[in-house]
């Protein structure tokens, strides 16, 4: 019994020892990323007027980007990313109302992505931007 349990253990073990695999983890690694980013941003920021603006500008932003990912890949791994964005602006924003912050980037977030899909915004390589 003893025998099967260790045998169990070490190969538990020896899958995660390996190290990360980068080419399969690459979207938790990037919402890491956003998250710490998120993060340091919002605690840098020490008006809130401006805090307001720079949130309202990344929520645009990836208004668009959820736009551009929809179709063409799996939108997985660039929510996990939003999130993880949204999620390190609003614990390091001390200086500022963190409901007003969620409350903004949901209006930004999905004015972008209405004006994308209406089409009055459009992409660089769609029909609509080359007539």
């Amino acid at each position: 019994m003893a025998g099967m349990i260790r045998k169990f253990l070490n190969t538990k073990i020896d899958k995660h020892i390996d190290g990360l695999n980068f080419h399969k983890s690459w979207g938790e690694l990037f919402a890491l990323f956003l998250l710490f980013g998120g993060f340091v941003v919002a605690f840098r920021l020490e008006y809130p007027f401006v805090a307001y603006f720079v949130i309202s500008l990344f929520a645009f932003l990836f208004g668009r980007i959820y736009y551009v990912k929809r179709r063409t890949q799996s939108i997985l791994a660039s929510v996990l990313a939003i999130l993880a964005f949204i999620i390190g602006f609003v614990a390091g924003s001390f200086n500022h109302s963190r409901i007003f912050v969620i409350l903004l980037f949901l209006f930004f977030f999905f004015l972008s992505y209405w004006l994308h899909m209406k089409e009055y915004l459009v992409i660089f390589k769609s029909e609509s931007f080359l007539k």
